[in-house]
């Protein structure tokens, strides 16, 4: 028997949020978005086991990876993402792309400056004179 489908995998909501990002937004293959998966889970796995979290298996085998399989690792731990505060207080992650990114860095540079610290990122009740 062949690997499972990840979708036959318990995961945390947000990992599966993930994982139709990169397949529907990004763009990327199933079979990509399957080792992202794979990628994500041995990672989660050995933090555990570095952080005596769980007692677990040694991971040599993952520095022993070809340079391709390395930098798909690290490409599926960088997922580019704002954390908003939505209705009820409830925190969400939305992911990035790049015309995203791009467009929240050209409105950075015209945003106002608050009048106080303050890390939200679109100003209210500002004196639209500042500008």
């Amino acid at each position: 028997m062949g690997k499972k489908k990840i979708s036959e995998y318990s995961m945390p909501v947000i990992l599966e949020d993930y994982l139709n990002y990169m397949e529907t937004i990004r763009g990327k293959s199933p079979l990509s978005v399957s080792e992202y998966f794979f990628d994500l889970r041995t990672f989660y796995r050995f933090c555990a086991v570095r952080f005596r979290l769980v007692e677990g298996k040694e991971y040599d085998k993952i520095r022993n990876n070809c340079n391709k399989t390395k930098a798909r690792k690290i490409a599926s731990l960088k997922g580019d993402v704002l954390t908003v505060i939505g209705k009820g207080d409830k925190e969400r992650m939305v992911y990035l792309n790049d015309a995203c990114k791009n467009a929240l860095d050209r409105y950075l540079e015209i945003r106002p400056i608050p009048r106080v610290k303050d890390d939200a990122l679109f100003l209210s009740n500002i004196n639209v004179s500042a500008w």
